[in-house]
């Protein structure tokens, strides 16, 4: 039974979706496209059977083949195989519960007509860096966001309509974290990770004084809130991501370049972070990093969640326990069937317990390989240099990305606009690297 709120929440869905289909079949595939993943993170309305962002995925696509445009299908045998292994391990569940992974694998298909959709998106445009300024667009819409957090520290979030279902994250009132619009501090701390290294790049590329001020800004201001998330593990995957950077554009940069762009970015960096240690209630990265701990190569703070994890996994090694690993309040109601354990906080232990060693193999090929193809096209001769560049700074995104998994599984039924927003990120990619190869190709033909 739907409660007032949840019934609202779905209600605004459906009159959102319909008006969005009436204008996603009737502007161009462009700007509803472009809509439509500027509002990924930003999803107010959100059900135990789908956030807004599923619903509108689906609208989208939809509306994209009725208008009968040209449909690609990037990386179509990755996908199939992925989904093959998911629907196989959906099937070993126990057929009570067999809805709640029928849900989860509604939203995972939605998040991969997302990453089709921003490899159309990316192809439309004749300049790249078009397609780059929609994710600039949406971290300024990011900052936004969480500033207004900080600004409310732990007052209520904002509440619309006089609905608490539609509404702002929440900050981490336990220990005084921002949770961004994605609702997980660790989350939110890799988009600023990620983020950060996609506006150095465009730093660095731009050839005009305001667009290098703005980027670099822009790339201090996600810093301050990667410090106010407070998550060790995204501070220590942005160093580490650093390095891997710098390394990618060292002939571009050589080492004064290096050197000097090392030293401002630290005092950049050191100003950003004393902004908000000293002027805001979400400045205890430091001192939570100076008290970690780690036994037996576990850190202190997954001393129970890995061991446990792990011994589920040895159950069901090769198609897991099935796609969705978590139920509704799981915690307190049982499910005949189902295996409860605390999330293990670790992607790959995730994907284990879930689709065992079939899925994570499966899901590890299919992201691996944009990874792969940024490597050729930026280390490619003859590919236009900001494509190239742009495939290096894509290699560097998705290492940080797969480090930060680690300690953090993007995965989860209630992080599926962070799903969204990976695909959609790993769609553009596939799309700079089908690029830089096609003009190599053209090069070489005259």
């Amino acid at each position: 039974m739907l409660s007032e709120g949840q019934f609202v929440q779905l209600s605004v869905a459906a009159v959102f979706a319909i008006v969005l289909f009436v204008l996603a079949y009737g502007l161009p595939q462009k700007v509803a496209t472009i809509g439509l993943i500027i509002l990924i993170p930003f999803q107010p309305i959100q059900t135990q059977y789908a956030t807004a962002n599923v619903l509108l995925t689906y609208v989208v696509f939809i509306a994209m083949l009725m208008r009968r445009e040209r449909v690609h299908l990037p990386l179509l045998p990755h996908i199939l195989v992925l989904m093959f292994v998911y629907l196989v391990s959906m099937s070993r569940v126990h057929p009570s519960i067999f809805s709640f992974h029928a849900f989860y694998m509604f939203w995972i298909l939605s998040a991969v007509l997302v990453f089709w959709l921003a490899y159309d998106l990316t192809q439309r445009f004749a300049d790249l860096r078009g397609m780059v300024n929609v994710f600039v667009a949406i971290n300024v819409l990011v900052f936004v966001y969480s500033v207004v957090q900080l600004w409310r520290g732990f007052d209520e979030p904002l509440t619309f309509f006089g609905f608490d279902e539609i509404s702002m994250e929440p900050v981490r009132i336990e220990d005084g974290r921002i949770t961004g619009p994605f609702g997980g501090s660790g989350i939110v701390a890799e988009y600023f990770v990620t983020s950060i290294y996609l506006l150095l790049y465009q730093f660095l590329s731009s050839t005009q004084p305001r667009h290098r001020l703005f980027f670099g800004l822009l790339a201090m201001a996600n810093f301050a809130l990667l410090v106010a998330t407070q998550s060790r593990g995204g501070f220590l995957t942005f160093v580490g991501a650093g390095a891997i950077f710098l390394w990618m554009f060292r002939k571009e940069l050589g080492v004064v370049r290096i050197v000097g762009l090392v030293s401002g970015g630290v005092m950049a960096l050191a100003l950003a972070a004393a902004l908000i240690v000293n002027y805001t209630e979400f400045g205890g990265l430091f001192d939570r990093l100076a008290e970690t701990e780690v036994h037996g190569g576990i850190p202190d703070t997954r001393q129970k969640a890995w061991p446990a994890a792990w011994q589920e996994i040895k159950k069901k090694p090769l198609l897991g326990h099935g796609p969705q690993m978590r139920l509704p309040d799981d915690d307190v109601k049982r499910y005949k069937g189902h295996v409860y354990i605390m999330y293990p906080h670790n992607l790959y232990l995730f994907l284990l317990f879930t689709v065992g060693v079939a899925g994570l193999l499966a899901f590890m090929t299919f992201f691996l390989t944009p990874m792969r193809r940024c490597w050729q096209v930026g280390f490619q001769p003859g590919v236009d240099p900001y494509t190239a560049g742009l495939a290096k700074t894509g290699v560097v995104i998705l290492a940080a990305i797969l480090i930060d998994q680690i300690k953090v599984e993007f995965l989860r039924g209630s992080m599926t606009d962070y799903w969204h927003y990976v695909f959609a990120l790993l769609g553009m990619l596939v799309a700079v690297c089908d690029r830089g190869r096609g003009f190599n190709r053209e090069q070489s033909q005259r």
